[in-house]
């Protein structure tokens, strides 16, 4: 998205009507808006598509198994422990996935010379691969990991960990101002001190309930292109699997 936050924050504040600060300030508007990125990436995070991955440097362990902690929390933009998503080997100029199998299946493939990676974690919160063959003090195969970007950088000024495209911003920004609606009505109704005040504030509340109202109405239909945008297949169409093409058009009716 190119979107920033901040101008997702003002695209709320707007949608609800440009509140009063006494009422919802831009920090209010700021965390509503947060919250909702946060749930959209991870639910993108769930899905088989549309995930965003990253990959390491190169790496030529020496040992096996090998710690990899520092290349994955390394990364200055993350700073945290990413979800692994496969291992490559480099094979002269190019690079090949490896077979990756949970640990304890190592010595089996070990036994059918099977060559394949087993990428845990320990309780100290360190990641490591092993191999199920023999890795030498001297090696020099080289390897790199894919992973999961676990992004969450809010600032203002950019849209970082914004993975949504700019056509879904209203899915984000009707969410948001759902989830502050209820907050302004309670603040307005601490503000009643007299019957001329209570008449006006009723008001206030009717219409930010009406646009609650025709929000949860919009966001059905939202829901439903963010859902296909997130659980679409890539590979839908591709060179050898195009739409299906007629020449009726051409020959008139």
């Amino acid at each position: 998205m190119t979107l920033s936050i901040g101008q997702l924050n003002y695209n709320v504040y707007l949608g609800l009507g440009s509140p009063d600060a006494s009422v919802c300030d831009h920090q209010d508007i700021h965390f509503a808006v947060r919250n909702e990125v946060l749930l959209a990436n991870r639910e993108l995070g769930d899905s088989d598509n549309n995930q965003r991955l990253a990959v390491t440097v190169e790496f030529t362990p020496t040992a096996s198994p090998y710690d990899i902690s520092t290349l994955l929390t390394g990364n200055a933009q993350t700073q945290t422990h990413d979800t692994i998503a496969w291992i490559e080997i480099k094979r002269a100029s190019r690079w090949e996935p490896m077979r990756v199998v949970n640990k304890v299946l190592l010595e089996e493939m070990y036994i059918r010379q099977v060559n394949a990676a087993s990428i845990y974690g320990d309780k100290a919160n360190r990641q490591y691969v092993e191999f199920s063959y023999p890795v030498a003090a001297n090696s020099t195969q080289a390897y790199r990991i894919w992973f999961d970007e676990d992004l969450a950088l809010f600032s203002l000024t950019n849209a970082f960990g914004v993975h949504l495209p700019d056509s879904l911003a209203p899915y984000i920004e009707l969410r948001a101002q759902n989830t502050l609606i209820p907050r302004i009505v309670n603040r307005l109704a601490n503000q009643i001190e007299s019957e001329e005040m209570r008449k006006l504030v009723e008001l206030q509340m009717l219409s930010l309930n009406n646009i609650k109202a025709q929000n949860s109405l919009d966001l059905v239909d939202w829901r439903q292109r963010y859902l296909s945008w997130k659980n679409r297949t890539r590979t839908a169409q591709n060179q050898s699997r195009l739409p299906s093409k007629s020449s009726r058009g051409f020959y008139g009716q």
